[in-house]
C-alpha cells in the first residue's frame, strides 16, 4: 500500500495507539521513533492503528499518517479526541451535531450534540497509509 521507492520524509511514531494523544499536540514522551513515508504526503506524525472500527480501508496495525490541523472538510478521516480518548473516524460537522462515521458498519457512529461538541478535538486529518511494515 504504501509505495517506499518514492522520496521519503522521516514522520515522528507517536504512541501505538490513538489513545496515546494527549495535550495539545502529540506528547513527546509517546515518541516510539520514526517512519520513513512519502514525502508528497506532509505527514506530521504517524500513529499505529489498533481495532477495527475503520475496516476495510484502515486495519488493525496499519500505520496512519497524520497531517496536524484543526479541521477537516466533511467525510475526511481525521484523529480525534473526545476528551482523553481517541479514535480514526469519518468527521461529518452540523450545526447542531458532530458525527464520527466509522468505516465498518458494524459499528455505530459517536454522534455529539451540543454542549458535547466542546468535548471533541481534532488532531489531524489522514493524508496516507501504510501496510504491513510492522
Amino acid at each position: 500500500v504504501c509505495n517506499m521507492n518514492l522520496s521519503q520524509y522521516h514522520c515522528k511514531q507517536i504512541g501505538e495507539r490513538l489513545r496515546a494523544l494527549r495535550g495539545d499536540t502529540p506528547a513527546e514522551e509517546n515518541l516510539e521513533g520514526y517512519d520513513d513515508v512519502p514525502s508528497r504526503w506532509h505527514g506530521d506524525f504517524t500513529l499505529v492503528c489498533k481495532g477495527n472500527s475503520m475496516l476495510p480501508r484502515i486495519q488493525d496495525n496499519d500505520i496512519v499518517v497524520i497531517k496536524k490541523q484543526l479541521s477537516v472538510e466533511n467525510g475526511e478521516i481525521a484523529a480525534i479526541r473526545i476528551d482523553n480518548e481517541a479514535t480514526l473516524k469519518h468527521v461529518y460537522i452540523y450545526k447542531n451535531k458532530v458525527v464520527l462515521q466509522p468505516e465498518n458498519p458494524d459499528y455505530e457512529p459517536i454522534v455529539l450534540i451540543g454542549e458535547e461538541i466542546n468535548s471533541l478535538s481534532i488532531e489531524g486529518k489522514v493524508v496516507g497509509l501504510c501496510r504491513g511494515l510492522q
